[in-house]
């Protein structure tokens, strides 16, 4: 914290013309290398969820899993390393993994309802396939392998599925922060967003306009154009429209229109 704050003065992330006093109080014993296990201190949960640090150090990347379908495993005993979806279809290529130091392994989950730490989950009572971040301490980045993990996942969909058995190339891109994406050079926003190819659609559990940048006029948004509503995850999902059905739809929409 100490490090973030002088990072927004020395930035002048601050909109003030007033003068920020600032002091930080170094921590003695404290080396940047280390990790919460090597301090030798007892970890307090700063959430019911996070009973382990390693479950705090996954949830750096798999945190992202909160904003999709997918569970994140809340209503297990592993929440922020054990995820899925219903309709996930894992193969083999769990192992290819092990080449980058990360070590899932497939399982079947069914996430319940825990009071005071998980009511209502995501994919409460159904059986999920997934997978499950065996040694989540061991690797020096966990963002980007959650990130990697949520691409990976998505692109074992139902949907996904259903549209390469019927001869559809298609490709999913995860953008997890639009101004990280927009930040970079023109040669990589190139590759990932190909101007030649202008069947595009995007997938947003909020408001469908601002993706329009990047579907372009000729795209398809499956989102939103209305005010959300209070209800059980699953039963707003369908009320939305965000079905496997309704992606396969706007696919095939725009690859034929």
């Amino acid at each position: 914290m100490g490090e973030l704050a002088q990072m927004a003065v020395g930035e002048d992330w601050y909109e003030t013309d007033a003068k920020v006093n600032l002091r930080v109080i170094p921590m003695s014993g404290w080396q940047r290398e280390m990790k919460w296990n090597d301090t030798q201190l007892e970890w307090v949960p700063p959430s019911p969820n996070l009973p382990t640090f390693e479950h705090a150090y996954a949830y750096i990347g798999t945190c992202f899993f909160e904003g999709t379908t997918l569970s994140e495993g809340r209503g297990t005993e592993h929440p922020f390393l054990m995820m899925g979806g219903e309709s996930s279809i894992l193969n083999d290529d769990v192992s290819l993994w092990s080449n980058y130091g990360v070590r899932l392994q497939p399982i079947q989950f069914t996430p319940v309802s825990i009071p005071g730490k998980a009511l209502r989950p995501k994919g409460e009572g159904l059986l999920l396939n997934g997978i499950l971040w065996e040694n989540a301490l061991e690797h020096p980045d966990p963002l980007t392998v959650g990130l990697r993990m949520m691409h990976w996942l998505m692109e074992y969909s139902e949907a996904a599925d259903k549209l390469a058995a019927a001869g559809r190339g298609i490709r999913v891109v995860s953008m997890p922060c639009a101004e990280v994406f927009e930040r970079q050079d023109v040669e990589y926003r190139e590759s990932v967003l190909p101007s030649h190819i202008l069947a595009r659609v995007a997938v947003e559990a909020s408001h469908q306009d601002w993706w329009y940048k990047y579907v372009g006029l000729d795209g398809r948004v499956v989102g939103m154009n209305s005010f959300g509503e209070s209800a059980p995850g699953p039963a707003l999902m369908k009320e939305f429209g965000f079905t496997i059905e309704n992606v396969v739809d706007a696919v095939e929409d725009v690859i034929y229109s």
